[in-house]
């Protein structure tokens, strides 16, 4: 019996996680164009209640992608960035 148990709590656990990523409040998406590329910024807040901010550049064939989460409880942020050639 417990191992249904544990078996049901996974399943839900898997669906509840799919379930949370998707952003909870407004999201807002901006397109700005430029002689220096397109740049796509997405903003909304996620299931913790951080402000997250999703940026995009298209220069050629490089594409810069970046993510910066800002906390409101604490005013402290991070931003993860990476580059990629030929998409």
């Amino acid at each position: 019996m417990f191992r249904y148990a544990i078996a049901a709590s996974a399943a839900l656990m898997m669906v509840a996680g799919v379930a949370a990523a998707e952003p909870m409040g407004p999201s807002t998406m901006t397109i700005h164009r430029s002689d220096r590329g397109t740049a796509i910024t997405k903003r909304f807040i996620n299931h913790r209640g951080e402000m997250v901010i999703k940026r995009k550049v298209i220069n050629g064939d490089t594409v810069t992608r970046s993510r910066t989460v800002h906390d409101p409880m604490t005013g402290v942020g991070y931003t993860r960035s990476r580059t990629s050639i030929g998409e």
